[in-house]
Protein backbone atom coordinates (compact mmCIF):
# COMPACT_ATOMS: atom_id res chain seq x y z
CA UNK A 1 0.00 0.00 0.00
CA UNK A 2 3.08 2.49 0.74
CA UNK A 3 4.52 1.74 -2.51
CA UNK A 4 1.36 2.48 -4.35
CA UNK A 5 0.59 5.80 -1.91
CA UNK A 6 3.72 6.87 -3.15
CA UNK A 7 3.92 5.70 -6.98
CA UNK A 8 0.16 7.85 -6.75
CA UNK A 9 1.50 11.18 -5.79
CA UNK A 10 4.27 11.28 -8.78
CA UNK A 11 2.14 9.89 -11.48
CA UNK A 12 -1.48 9.99 -10.56
CA UNK A 13 -2.68 9.94 -14.16
CA UNK A 14 -1.31 7.24 -15.85
CA UNK A 15 -2.71 4.36 -16.66
CA UNK A 16 -2.63 1.16 -13.94
CA UNK A 17 -4.92 -1.34 -15.05
CA UNK A 18 -6.72 -2.35 -18.37
CA UNK A 19 -9.06 -4.92 -17.74
CA UNK A 20 -9.83 -7.23 -21.06
CA UNK A 21 -12.80 -9.73 -20.28
CA UNK A 22 -12.44 -13.19 -22.45
CA UNK A 23 -14.33 -13.56 -25.31
CA UNK A 24 -13.44 -9.95 -26.64
CA UNK A 25 -12.03 -10.44 -30.03
CA UNK A 26 -8.95 -9.07 -31.64
CA UNK A 27 -11.09 -7.17 -34.26
CA UNK A 28 -12.96 -5.15 -31.27
CA UNK A 29 -9.39 -4.55 -29.29
CA UNK A 30 -8.07 -2.93 -32.62
CA UNK A 31 -11.00 -0.40 -32.82
CA UNK A 32 -10.44 3.16 -31.61
CA UNK A 33 -13.66 2.90 -29.95
CA UNK A 34 -12.74 0.30 -27.58
CA UNK A 35 -13.17 1.16 -23.78
CA UNK A 36 -12.78 -1.59 -21.60
CA UNK A 37 -12.54 -1.07 -17.78
CA UNK A 38 -9.40 1.65 -17.24
CA UNK A 39 -8.28 2.91 -13.97
CA UNK A 40 -5.38 5.54 -13.27
CA UNK A 41 -2.90 5.24 -10.79
CA UNK A 42 -5.21 7.38 -8.46
CA UNK A 43 -8.11 5.69 -8.62
CA UNK A 44 -6.28 2.33 -7.84
CA UNK A 45 -5.78 3.68 -5.14
CA UNK A 46 -8.53 5.11 -4.13
CA UNK A 47 -9.99 1.27 -4.90
CA UNK A 48 -7.35 -0.55 -2.63
CA UNK A 49 -7.66 1.94 -0.05
CA UNK A 50 -11.38 1.49 0.12
CA UNK A 51 -11.22 -2.21 -0.15
CA UNK A 52 -8.67 -1.93 2.91
CA UNK A 53 -10.84 0.16 4.86
CA UNK A 54 -14.07 -2.97 4.26
CA UNK A 55 -11.74 -5.32 5.24
CA UNK A 56 -11.07 -3.27 8.52
CA UNK A 57 -14.89 -3.06 8.91
CA UNK A 58 -15.65 -6.83 8.38
CA UNK A 59 -12.86 -7.88 11.22
CA UNK A 60 -9.99 -9.11 8.89
CA UNK A 61 -7.28 -9.29 11.77
CA UNK A 62 -3.50 -9.46 10.98
CA UNK A 63 -2.60 -12.52 9.80
CA UNK A 64 -6.07 -13.76 8.38
CA UNK A 65 -6.15 -15.41 4.95
CA UNK A 66 -8.30 -13.12 2.21
CA UNK A 67 -8.80 -15.88 -0.85
CA UNK A 68 -9.56 -14.64 -4.15
CA UNK A 69 -10.91 -17.02 -6.66
CA UNK A 70 -11.92 -16.49 -10.41
CA UNK A 71 -10.71 -15.26 -13.65
CA UNK A 72 -7.85 -12.85 -13.88
CA UNK A 73 -9.05 -9.37 -12.44
CA UNK A 74 -8.13 -6.29 -10.83
CA UNK A 75 -9.53 -7.58 -7.81
CA UNK A 76 -6.48 -10.20 -7.24
CA UNK A 77 -4.12 -6.92 -7.06
CA UNK A 78 -6.26 -5.05 -5.57
CA UNK A 79 -6.87 -7.00 -2.46
CA UNK A 80 -2.82 -7.95 -2.36
CA UNK A 81 -2.40 -4.35 -1.80
CA UNK A 82 -5.07 -3.92 0.83
CA UNK A 83 -4.64 -7.00 2.67
CA UNK A 84 -0.93 -5.20 3.10
CA UNK A 85 -2.79 -2.17 5.35
CA UNK A 86 -4.02 -5.26 7.65
CA UNK A 87 -1.31 -7.01 7.29
CA UNK A 88 -3.61 -10.11 6.08
CA UNK A 89 -2.52 -12.81 3.79
CA UNK A 90 -3.72 -13.07 0.08
CA UNK A 91 -4.23 -16.70 -0.99
CA UNK A 92 -5.26 -16.54 -5.12
CA UNK A 93 -6.74 -20.04 -5.93
CA UNK A 94 -6.94 -21.71 -9.53
CA UNK A 95 -10.69 -21.03 -10.18
CA UNK A 96 -10.16 -24.68 -12.34
CA UNK A 97 -9.84 -26.96 -9.31
CA UNK A 98 -13.05 -29.01 -8.75
CA UNK A 99 -14.94 -28.70 -5.78
CA UNK A 100 -13.75 -31.71 -3.70
CA UNK A 101 -9.75 -30.19 -3.99
CA UNK A 102 -11.34 -26.41 -3.40
CA UNK A 103 -13.21 -27.92 -0.10
CA UNK A 104 -9.55 -29.30 0.89
CA UNK A 105 -7.72 -25.97 0.59
CA UNK A 106 -10.52 -23.82 2.14
CA UNK A 107 -10.44 -25.96 5.22
CA UNK A 108 -6.73 -25.92 4.99
CA UNK A 109 -6.57 -22.20 5.02
CA UNK A 110 -9.41 -21.02 6.94
CA UNK A 111 -10.31 -18.12 5.05
CA UNK A 112 -11.78 -15.05 6.37
CA UNK A 113 -12.84 -13.73 3.03
CA UNK A 114 -13.38 -15.21 0.23
CA UNK A 115 -13.67 -12.75 -2.88
CA UNK A 116 -14.89 -14.42 -6.18
CA UNK A 117 -16.39 -14.27 -9.50
CA UNK A 118 -20.17 -15.20 -10.49
CA UNK A 119 -19.20 -18.62 -11.93
CA UNK A 120 -17.71 -19.45 -8.59
CA UNK A 121 -20.94 -19.54 -6.42
CA UNK A 122 -22.05 -22.97 -6.98
CA UNK A 123 -18.64 -24.84 -6.75
CA UNK A 124 -18.36 -23.13 -3.65
CA UNK A 125 -21.43 -23.77 -2.45
CA UNK A 126 -20.56 -27.62 -3.13
CA UNK A 127 -17.96 -26.99 -0.38
CA UNK A 128 -19.90 -27.26 2.19
CA UNK A 129 -17.85 -24.43 4.79
CA UNK A 130 -18.36 -25.40 8.12
CA UNK A 131 -15.75 -23.21 9.73
CA UNK A 132 -17.38 -21.18 12.79
CA UNK A 133 -17.71 -18.27 12.45
CA UNK A 134 -17.97 -18.78 8.08
CA UNK A 135 -16.27 -16.74 6.17
CA UNK A 136 -17.78 -14.26 4.13
CA UNK A 137 -18.62 -14.37 0.43
CA UNK A 138 -18.27 -11.76 -1.60
CA UNK A 139 -18.42 -11.29 -5.54
CA UNK A 140 -17.02 -9.17 -7.95
CA UNK A 141 -19.80 -7.09 -8.45
CA UNK A 142 -20.33 -6.99 -4.64
CA UNK A 143 -17.57 -4.96 -4.44
CA UNK A 144 -17.86 -2.76 -7.63
CA UNK A 145 -21.17 -1.85 -5.20
CA UNK A 146 -19.18 -1.44 -1.86
CA UNK A 147 -16.76 1.15 -3.50
CA UNK A 148 -18.45 3.30 -5.10
CA UNK A 149 -18.91 6.81 -5.95
CA UNK A 150 -16.97 6.61 -8.76
CA UNK A 151 -13.88 8.46 -9.26
CA UNK A 152 -13.69 9.33 -13.33
CA UNK A 153 -14.59 13.07 -12.54
CA UNK A 154 -12.00 13.89 -9.96
CA UNK A 155 -8.34 15.22 -10.18
CA UNK A 156 -5.84 12.19 -10.08
CA UNK A 157 -3.96 14.54 -7.70
CA UNK A 158 -6.89 15.47 -5.63
CA UNK A 159 -8.11 11.59 -5.55
CA UNK A 160 -4.58 10.30 -4.55
CA UNK A 161 -4.28 13.04 -1.89
CA UNK A 162 -7.68 12.06 -0.23
CA UNK A 163 -7.19 8.46 -0.50
CA UNK A 164 -4.04 8.71 1.75
CA UNK A 165 -5.74 10.27 4.20
CA UNK A 166 -8.69 7.56 4.34
CA UNK A 167 -6.41 5.11 6.12
CA UNK A 168 -4.41 5.88 9.99
CA UNK A 169 -0.93 4.83 9.53
CA UNK A 170 -0.26 2.00 8.01
CA UNK A 171 1.57 -1.21 9.94
CA UNK A 172 5.68 -2.26 8.88
CA UNK A 173 5.45 -5.22 7.25
CA UNK A 174 8.43 -6.62 8.45
CA UNK A 175 10.81 -9.40 7.54
CA UNK A 176 8.48 -12.52 8.75
CA UNK A 177 5.13 -10.98 8.14
CA UNK A 178 3.43 -13.45 5.69
CA UNK A 179 2.03 -11.67 2.54
CA UNK A 180 0.54 -14.88 0.52
CA UNK A 181 -0.06 -18.48 0.51
CA UNK A 182 0.53 -19.81 -3.38
CA UNK A 183 -1.21 -23.82 -3.24
CA UNK A 184 0.84 -25.73 -5.72
CA UNK A 185 0.46 -29.53 -6.33
CA UNK A 186 0.41 -31.42 -3.47
CA UNK A 187 -1.74 -34.89 -1.87
CA UNK A 188 -5.03 -34.72 -1.39
CA UNK A 189 -4.30 -34.83 2.41
CA UNK A 190 -1.53 -32.45 2.59
CA UNK A 191 -2.58 -29.17 0.45
CA UNK A 192 1.06 -27.48 -0.80
CA UNK A 193 0.55 -24.47 0.25
CA UNK A 194 4.02 -22.06 -0.49
CA UNK A 195 4.08 -18.99 2.47
CA UNK A 196 5.50 -16.26 1.07
CA UNK A 197 6.12 -13.16 3.38
CA UNK A 198 6.39 -9.70 2.21
CA UNK A 199 9.73 -9.88 2.03
CA UNK A 200 10.00 -12.96 0.21
CA UNK A 201 8.70 -11.46 -2.73
CA UNK A 202 10.19 -7.86 -2.41
CA UNK A 203 13.36 -9.96 -3.34
CA UNK A 204 12.12 -12.03 -5.94
CA UNK A 205 10.97 -8.79 -7.61
CA UNK A 206 14.35 -7.38 -7.01
CA UNK A 207 15.66 -9.93 -8.68
CA UNK A 208 13.40 -9.35 -11.46
CA UNK A 209 14.36 -5.52 -11.41
CA UNK A 210 17.85 -6.47 -11.99
CA UNK A 211 17.68 -8.99 -14.28
CA UNK A 212 15.06 -8.16 -16.77
CA UNK A 213 15.59 -4.64 -16.50
CA UNK A 214 12.28 -2.47 -16.07
CA UNK A 215 10.49 0.25 -14.35
CA UNK A 216 7.68 1.63 -13.07
CA UNK A 217 7.04 2.89 -16.16
CA UNK A 218 7.17 -0.42 -18.23
CA UNK A 219 3.62 -1.52 -19.72
CA UNK A 220 3.25 -5.33 -19.14
CA UNK A 221 0.00 -7.76 -20.03
CA UNK A 222 -0.87 -10.15 -17.68
CA UNK A 223 -1.86 -13.41 -19.56
CA UNK A 224 -0.60 -16.81 -17.16
CA UNK A 225 -3.38 -17.26 -14.41
CA UNK A 226 -3.01 -14.47 -11.75
CA UNK A 227 -3.84 -17.72 -9.31
CA UNK A 228 -0.02 -18.60 -10.24
CA UNK A 229 2.97 -17.78 -9.13
CA UNK A 230 4.22 -16.33 -12.71
CA UNK A 231 1.44 -14.66 -13.31
CA UNK A 232 0.83 -13.27 -9.45
CA UNK A 233 4.58 -12.38 -8.61
CA UNK A 234 6.45 -12.76 -11.65
CA UNK A 235 6.67 -8.73 -12.09
CA UNK A 236 3.06 -8.21 -12.01
CA UNK A 237 2.72 -7.31 -8.20
CA UNK A 238 5.77 -5.32 -8.27
CA UNK A 239 4.50 -2.91 -11.61
CA UNK A 240 1.06 -2.55 -10.12
CA UNK A 241 2.10 -1.21 -6.95
CA UNK A 242 5.10 0.68 -8.14
CA UNK A 243 2.14 2.49 -10.55
CA UNK A 244 3.21 0.87 -14.01
CA UNK A 245 0.90 -0.11 -16.47
CA UNK A 246 -0.80 -3.63 -16.12
CA UNK A 247 -3.70 -4.93 -19.14
CA UNK A 248 -5.02 -7.44 -17.28
CA UNK A 249 -6.44 -10.20 -19.70
CA UNK A 250 -9.15 -12.91 -18.09
CA UNK A 251 -8.02 -15.70 -19.95
CA UNK A 252 -5.24 -15.77 -22.93
CA UNK A 253 -6.09 -15.93 -26.40
CA UNK A 254 -3.55 -15.78 -29.00
CA UNK A 255 -4.84 -12.89 -31.53
CA UNK A 256 -6.91 -11.27 -28.63
CA UNK A 257 -3.49 -10.57 -26.90
CA UNK A 258 -1.26 -9.65 -30.29
CA UNK A 259 -4.16 -6.93 -31.23
CA UNK A 260 -3.51 -5.91 -27.17
CA UNK A 261 0.71 -5.77 -27.65
CA UNK A 262 0.45 -3.48 -30.90
CA UNK A 263 -2.41 -1.15 -29.28
CA UNK A 264 -1.00 -0.59 -26.06
CA UNK A 265 2.52 -0.77 -26.98
CA UNK A 266 3.10 -3.34 -24.53
CA UNK A 267 6.56 -3.86 -24.09
CA UNK A 268 6.67 -7.43 -21.32
CA UNK A 269 4.69 -10.28 -20.45
CA UNK A 270 5.41 -13.31 -18.83
CA UNK A 271 4.41 -16.61 -20.89
CA UNK A 272 4.47 -20.19 -20.34
CA UNK A 273 6.19 -21.96 -23.70
CA UNK A 274 2.61 -22.94 -25.33
CA UNK A 275 1.33 -19.54 -25.17
CA UNK A 276 4.17 -18.45 -27.24
CA UNK A 277 4.00 -20.43 -29.96
CA UNK A 278 0.21 -19.59 -30.61
CA UNK A 279 1.79 -15.64 -30.51
CA UNK A 280 4.28 -16.41 -33.09
CA UNK A 281 1.90 -18.52 -35.39
CA UNK A 282 -0.40 -14.96 -35.36
CA UNK A 283 2.12 -13.28 -36.27
CA UNK A 284 2.75 -15.15 -39.10
CA UNK A 285 -0.78 -15.66 -40.04
CA UNK A 286 -1.32 -11.52 -40.21
CA UNK A 287 2.00 -11.78 -42.31
CA UNK A 288 0.92 -14.24 -44.78
CA UNK A 289 -2.30 -12.68 -45.48
CA UNK A 290 -0.67 -9.38 -45.62
CA UNK A 291 -1.63 -7.60 -42.36
CA UNK A 292 1.57 -5.94 -40.94
CA UNK A 293 2.12 -6.65 -37.55
CA UNK A 294 3.84 -3.92 -35.21
CA UNK A 295 5.44 -5.68 -32.22
CA UNK A 296 8.33 -3.27 -32.27
CA UNK A 297 7.97 -2.24 -28.20
CA UNK A 298 7.45 -5.71 -27.23
CA UNK A 299 11.15 -6.26 -26.21
CA UNK A 300 10.79 -8.38 -22.55
CA UNK A 301 9.72 -11.84 -23.68
CA UNK A 302 9.56 -13.49 -20.43
CA UNK A 303 9.54 -17.69 -21.00
CA UNK A 304 9.00 -20.56 -18.02
CA UNK A 305 7.06 -22.71 -16.73
CA UNK A 306 7.54 -25.75 -18.18
CA UNK A 307 10.70 -26.64 -21.34
CA UNK A 308 11.08 -24.75 -24.66
CA UNK A 309 13.43 -25.53 -28.09
CA UNK A 310 15.59 -23.81 -30.00
CA UNK A 311 13.07 -23.02 -32.58
CA UNK A 312 10.96 -21.42 -30.41
CA UNK A 313 13.92 -19.40 -29.28
CA UNK A 314 14.80 -18.63 -32.62
CA UNK A 315 11.18 -17.51 -33.52
CA UNK A 316 11.08 -15.08 -30.87
CA UNK A 317 14.60 -13.92 -31.33
CA UNK A 318 13.58 -13.21 -35.03
CA UNK A 319 10.67 -11.50 -34.02
CA UNK A 320 12.74 -9.08 -32.23
CA UNK A 321 11.17 -9.80 -28.55
CA UNK A 322 14.44 -10.70 -26.73
CA UNK A 323 13.23 -13.70 -24.89
CA UNK A 324 14.64 -14.52 -21.46
CA UNK A 325 14.31 -18.11 -20.45
CA UNK A 326 13.48 -18.41 -17.12
CA UNK A 327 13.43 -21.45 -14.35
CA UNK A 328 11.10 -19.91 -11.07
CA UNK A 329 9.25 -21.99 -8.51
CA UNK A 330 6.71 -20.51 -6.08
CA UNK A 331 9.09 -21.43 -3.53
CA UNK A 332 11.44 -19.08 -4.81
CA UNK A 333 8.73 -16.27 -5.18
CA UNK A 334 9.09 -17.32 -9.13
CA UNK A 335 12.93 -16.07 -9.27
CA UNK A 336 15.70 -19.04 -9.46
CA UNK A 337 17.69 -18.50 -12.42
CA UNK A 338 17.35 -16.65 -15.95
CA UNK A 339 18.65 -16.73 -19.83
CA UNK A 340 19.08 -13.43 -21.38
CA UNK A 341 19.18 -13.62 -24.87
CA UNK A 342 22.58 -12.23 -25.36
CA UNK A 343 23.83 -15.31 -24.24
CA UNK A 344 21.63 -17.41 -25.48
CA UNK A 345 23.56 -18.95 -28.77
CA UNK A 346 24.47 -21.89 -28.65
CA UNK A 347 23.00 -22.45 -24.90
CA UNK A 348 18.98 -22.15 -25.85
CA UNK A 349 18.03 -25.02 -23.70
CA UNK A 350 19.78 -23.77 -20.29
CA UNK A 351 17.85 -22.15 -17.91
CA UNK A 352 21.10 -19.43 -17.22
CA UNK A 353 22.55 -18.23 -13.99
CA UNK A 354 21.23 -18.14 -10.86
CA UNK A 355 19.33 -14.20 -10.30
CA UNK A 356 21.71 -12.27 -7.98
CA UNK A 357 20.11 -12.51 -5.12
CA UNK A 358 19.81 -16.15 -4.90
CA UNK A 359 21.88 -19.24 -4.37
CA UNK A 360 21.75 -22.27 -6.35
CA UNK A 361 23.68 -26.20 -5.86
CA UNK A 362 23.43 -29.26 -7.10
CA UNK A 363 23.61 -31.94 -4.75
CA UNK A 364 24.06 -35.90 -4.63
CA UNK A 365 21.35 -38.63 -2.79
CA UNK A 366 23.42 -37.55 0.28
CA UNK A 367 22.67 -33.61 0.19
CA UNK A 368 26.38 -33.56 -1.00
CA UNK A 369 26.99 -30.70 -3.40
CA UNK A 370 28.53 -32.06 -6.83
CA UNK A 371 31.02 -30.90 -9.55
CA UNK A 372 29.39 -29.17 -13.02
CA UNK A 373 28.70 -31.79 -15.24
CA UNK A 374 26.87 -34.06 -12.95
CA UNK A 375 22.99 -34.82 -12.49
CA UNK A 376 21.70 -33.98 -9.09
CA UNK A 377 18.44 -32.23 -7.08
CA UNK A 378 18.86 -28.54 -7.26
CA UNK A 379 18.79 -26.51 -4.15
CA UNK A 380 18.40 -22.75 -3.57
CA UNK A 381 18.04 -20.70 -0.81
CA UNK A 382 18.71 -16.88 -0.44
CA UNK A 383 15.80 -13.72 1.12
CA UNK A 384 13.77 -14.58 -1.82
CA UNK A 385 12.91 -18.25 -0.24
CA UNK A 386 10.25 -19.96 1.64
CA UNK A 387 11.28 -21.04 5.08
CA UNK A 388 7.64 -22.37 4.79
CA UNK A 389 4.94 -24.18 4.02
CA UNK A 390 1.38 -23.45 5.44
CA UNK A 391 0.75 -25.87 8.55
CA UNK A 392 2.59 -28.87 6.80
CA UNK A 393 5.08 -29.52 9.77
CA UNK A 394 6.02 -33.15 7.71
CA UNK A 395 6.64 -30.97 4.14
CA UNK A 396 8.68 -28.72 5.97
CA UNK A 397 10.98 -31.27 7.65
CA UNK A 398 11.55 -32.58 4.23
CA UNK A 399 12.37 -30.10 1.95
CA UNK A 400 13.68 -26.94 4.09
CA UNK A 401 16.80 -26.96 5.97
CA UNK A 402 15.85 -24.75 8.87
CA UNK A 403 19.57 -24.11 9.89
CA UNK A 404 21.28 -23.53 6.22
CA UNK A 405 17.71 -21.98 5.07
CA UNK A 406 18.53 -24.53 1.64
CA UNK A 407 15.44 -25.73 0.28
CA UNK A 408 15.15 -29.28 -1.74
CA UNK A 409 13.27 -28.45 -5.04
CA UNK A 410 12.24 -31.64 -6.42
CA UNK A 411 13.81 -30.61 -9.92
CA UNK A 412 16.93 -32.62 -11.60
CA UNK A 413 19.50 -30.60 -13.42
CA UNK A 414 23.35 -29.94 -13.77
CA UNK A 415 25.54 -26.40 -14.05
CA UNK A 416 27.96 -26.90 -17.25
CA UNK A 417 31.57 -25.56 -16.84
CA UNK A 418 30.53 -21.77 -17.80
CA UNK A 419 27.75 -21.97 -14.46
CA UNK A 420 24.93 -22.26 -16.88
CA UNK A 421 21.71 -24.43 -15.25
CA UNK A 422 20.69 -27.06 -17.31
CA UNK A 423 17.08 -28.70 -16.03
CA UNK A 424 16.65 -32.55 -16.91
CA UNK A 425 13.66 -33.11 -15.50
CA UNK A 426 11.65 -33.52 -12.30
CA UNK A 427 12.72 -36.12 -9.88
CA UNK A 428 9.25 -37.45 -9.99
CA UNK A 429 9.48 -37.56 -13.74
CA UNK A 430 12.39 -39.74 -13.81
CA UNK A 431 11.83 -42.98 -16.07
CA UNK A 432 13.30 -46.38 -14.98
CA UNK A 433 13.42 -48.53 -17.54
CA UNK A 434 15.41 -51.72 -17.33
CA UNK A 435 17.53 -50.31 -14.21
CA UNK A 436 18.27 -47.15 -16.35
CA UNK A 437 17.43 -43.95 -15.60
CA UNK A 438 15.83 -41.69 -18.06
CA UNK A 439 15.00 -38.23 -18.03
CA UNK A 440 12.41 -37.17 -19.59
CA UNK A 441 13.03 -33.68 -20.67
CA UNK A 442 16.26 -34.67 -22.33
CA UNK A 443 14.60 -37.09 -24.66
CA UNK A 444 11.97 -34.56 -25.61
CA UNK A 445 15.01 -31.74 -26.53
CA UNK A 446 16.19 -34.77 -28.85
CA UNK A 447 12.49 -35.65 -30.38
CA UNK A 448 11.78 -31.75 -31.00
CA UNK A 449 14.49 -31.23 -33.25
CA UNK A 450 13.07 -33.40 -35.79
CA UNK A 451 11.51 -31.22 -38.79
CA UNK A 452 8.46 -32.73 -38.26
CA UNK A 453 8.02 -32.19 -34.39
CA UNK A 454 6.55 -28.89 -33.33
CA UNK A 455 6.47 -29.82 -29.51
CA UNK A 456 7.15 -33.19 -27.78
CA UNK A 457 6.61 -34.51 -24.28
CA UNK A 458 7.71 -37.51 -22.52
CA UNK A 459 6.54 -39.58 -19.82
CA UNK A 460 7.16 -43.38 -18.30
CA UNK A 461 4.56 -45.66 -18.56
CA UNK A 462 4.53 -48.98 -16.84
CA UNK A 463 5.55 -52.30 -18.77
CA UNK A 464 5.78 -56.00 -17.91
CA UNK A 465 9.03 -56.28 -19.09
CA UNK A 466 10.99 -53.37 -18.54
CA UNK A 467 9.09 -51.64 -15.23
CA UNK A 468 8.80 -48.70 -17.60
CA UNK A 469 9.17 -47.41 -21.35
CA UNK A 470 9.74 -43.93 -22.83
CA UNK A 471 6.58 -42.92 -24.19
CA UNK A 472 6.32 -39.94 -26.62
CA UNK A 473 3.57 -37.39 -27.18
CA UNK A 474 4.14 -35.22 -30.62
CA UNK A 475 2.57 -32.09 -32.07
CA UNK A 476 3.70 -32.37 -35.61
CA UNK A 477 4.57 -29.29 -37.62
CA UNK A 478 2.12 -27.26 -39.06
CA UNK A 479 2.76 -26.79 -42.38
CA UNK A 480 3.22 -30.70 -42.28
CA UNK A 481 0.93 -31.54 -45.87
CA UNK A 482 -2.29 -32.53 -45.12
CA UNK A 483 -1.94 -36.35 -47.89
CA UNK A 484 1.31 -36.44 -45.85
CA UNK A 485 2.03 -39.78 -44.11
CA UNK A 486 1.37 -39.53 -40.45
CA UNK A 487 4.94 -39.50 -38.41
CA UNK A 488 5.69 -42.79 -37.48
CA UNK A 489 7.34 -44.44 -34.19
CA UNK A 490 10.06 -45.80 -36.39
CA UNK A 491 11.11 -42.80 -37.90
CA UNK A 492 11.21 -40.93 -34.81
CA UNK A 493 13.33 -43.64 -32.96
CA UNK A 494 15.79 -44.05 -36.02
CA UNK A 495 15.94 -39.58 -35.70
CA UNK A 496 16.76 -40.42 -32.20
CA UNK A 497 18.82 -42.89 -32.24
CA UNK A 498 22.12 -41.17 -32.87
CA UNK A 499 21.81 -39.07 -29.68
CA UNK A 500 20.05 -41.32 -27.74
CA UNK A 501 20.96 -44.41 -25.35
CA UNK A 502 18.69 -47.44 -26.00
CA UNK A 503 16.83 -47.16 -22.90
CA UNK A 504 16.34 -42.89 -23.96
CA UNK A 505 14.27 -44.08 -26.92
CA UNK A 506 10.65 -43.63 -27.18
CA UNK A 507 9.03 -47.23 -27.60
CA UNK A 508 5.39 -45.64 -27.85
CA UNK A 509 3.97 -42.55 -29.38
CA UNK A 510 0.35 -40.69 -29.74
CA UNK A 511 0.01 -37.75 -31.91
CA UNK A 512 -2.09 -35.08 -30.58
CA UNK A 513 -3.00 -31.96 -31.97
CA UNK A 514 -2.32 -30.10 -28.71
CA UNK A 515 0.03 -31.25 -25.64
CA UNK A 516 -2.70 -31.80 -22.78
CA UNK A 517 -2.16 -28.71 -20.46
CA UNK A 518 -3.15 -27.92 -16.53
CA UNK A 519 -4.46 -24.70 -15.88
CA UNK A 520 -1.46 -22.95 -15.67
CA UNK A 521 -0.86 -23.64 -19.35
CA UNK A 522 1.93 -26.19 -18.13
CA UNK A 523 2.37 -30.06 -19.72
CA UNK A 524 -0.12 -32.19 -17.78
CA UNK A 525 1.52 -35.09 -16.82
CA UNK A 526 -1.90 -37.06 -15.41
CA UNK A 527 -3.12 -36.00 -19.22
CA UNK A 528 -0.22 -37.67 -21.20
CA UNK A 529 0.02 -40.87 -19.14
CA UNK A 530 -3.83 -40.71 -19.89
CA UNK A 531 -3.57 -40.98 -23.73
CA UNK A 532 -1.52 -44.25 -22.90
CA UNK A 533 -4.01 -46.02 -21.15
Amino acid sequence: MKFLQAAALRHPGRTSMIWIAQGISAETIAEPSFAPPTWNVAQTLARATRLAAQFRSWGVAPGERVVVIGKNSPWHLLTFVAAAAIPAITVPLDQNLPAPELAKILTHCEPKIIICDPTQHEKLADCGLTANPRPRLVTYSDLEDCLEPSDDSTPPVTLALAAIKMLDELPECGDDVPGAIIYTSGTSAHPKGTLLTYKNMWWGCTNFREVFEYSAATVEAVTAPLSHIGGFNGTTTDIFSHGGTVIIFEKFDAAAVLAAIEKYRVQMMFAVPTMYRMLVREVRQATQSGRPVDTSRFTKALVGGAPWDEQLAADMIGLGWNPINIWGMTEQSASGAALTTDVMAGRELAVGRAFPHIELRAVDGAGKPIEPGVIGQLECRGPSVTREYFRNRELNAALIDPQTGWLRTGDLGFFDADGFLHLVGRLTDTINSGGEKVFSQRVAAVLSRHPGVSEARVVGVPDPTWGEIVAAVVVQTPDTPENAEPLSLEQLQDFARPHLTKAELPRALRLVNHIPLNSNGKPDRQGLLALFQ
